[in-house]
């Protein structure tokens, strides 16, 4: 079984700035883009990560893509939700094709073990009080097996499953992984999406190292909130932060 939209429209390019750059771009023209358009590069000169970071990706070993939805049947409020369906389309994908447990290291990398494989960019824009359309920008480590940057714990499929992948064989199956938890959150399938996400969260109710404030303090994950705020115990009291406010220490 395919993908009924996601990735029925895929522009590929051997080398781009940023394929959220390029997407962003495209949605600025006058011809409007269909839900689930794909952009993907074999290289990128200045990808994207999570707070401004760079993401390392060598020259055609990896998937670095950038997804377009139009989820406006979400709320400012319930943003966060987007992020947990896609990550959790990667966790199955990469679980279905590796057969091992994925981790959700929140908010949106994906991890095996205490090794990253993935990372996940959104960038939404707003109409009133609802979501207009996002541009959700993926890095997948696929056959790359030397990193060069100061990222901790890199890994990728290649070094998980010791042996080469065909990088457009997989496509289908990330679009399909995708778009079906895509539908889960476009009905509403709010509390199950939430439940799937912790039954995947790293280092869920154990108590480990985080850096709060400038100090090493241990603390228990113990859920999030509606709007992604993660749930912490410290010291019998339950404190929330976003994810500038706290480090994991890996």
């Amino acid at each position: 079984m395919s993908a009924l939209f996601t990735g029925k429209n895929l522009v590929h390019f051997d080398r781009v700035s940023s394929t959220n750059n390029v997407l962003s771009d495209m949605l600025s023209n006058s011809k409007p883009l269909e839900e689930g358009s794909v952009i993907m590069a074999d290289e990128q000169s200045n990808g994207k990560g999570q707070q401004g970071a760079f993401w390392e990706s060598e020259p055609h070993k990896n998937i670095t893509l950038s997804l377009l939805y139009r989820p406006d049947f979400l709320t400012i409020e319930d943003q966060f939700y987007l992020s947990i369906a896609i990550s959790l389309g990667i966790s199955d994908f990469l679980e279905e094709a590796l057969q091992q447990k994925s981790h959700i290291k929140w908010p949106n990398d994906i991890y095996f073990a205490h090794y990253k494989i993935a990372g996940i960019l959104i960038e939404n824009t707003l109409m009133g009080s609802h979501l207009k359309t996002s541009i959700i920008g993926i890095g997948l480590n696929v056959n790359q097996v030397e990193f060069k940057s100061d990222a901790p714990n890199p890994c990728s499929m290649k070094s998980i499953a010791k042996k080469d992948f065909d990088i457009p064989s997989l496509l289908p199956s990330l679009f399909q992984h995708l778009e079906w938890n895509y539908m889960l959150l476009k009905a509403k399938r709010f509390d199950y999406l939430k439940e799937k996400y912790l039954s995947k969260l790293f280092r869920y109710q154990q108590e480990c190292d985080y850096r709060i404030g400038g100090t090493v303090q241990k603390a228990k994950i113990i859920g999030l909130e509606s709007s992604g705020r993660l749930k912490l115990m410290i010291n019998n009291e339950v404190k929330s932060f976003d994810t500038k406010e706290i480090e994991f220490i890996l």
